[in-house]
């Protein structure tokens, strides 16, 4: 069986975009005006390649490294819910 990596990719707060409409919509939308902040995050799991290759996929395929967090394995999920979508 070969490793399987997990791969987490965020926008950074200035260029999460995307989040901000979702925030958006909830509160115009669905009146889910106690929602304060909202977060995309991506999540990739990569099998089949090495270690090399991965390292050289995440800033070019998966990540933009001038607006993206990537965390490798776990995200620092906290105390927040989640909401996740396949």
């Amino acid at each position: 069986m070969r490793e399987v990596y997990r791969i987490y990719v965020e926008k950074r707060p200035e260029n999460a975009v995307e989040a901000l409409d979702t925030l958006n919509d909830l509160h115009t939308q669905l009146k889910m005006t106690n929602v304060e902040t909202l977060s995309i995050v991506n999540r990739y799991d990569v099998q089949g390649i090495d270690k090399a290759t991965l390292d050289k996929a995440v800033p070019t395929i998966l990540s933009e490294p001038m607006v993206d967090d990537v965390y490798y394995e776990t995200y620092p999920f906290e105390e927040k819910k989640v909401l996740a979508i396949e």
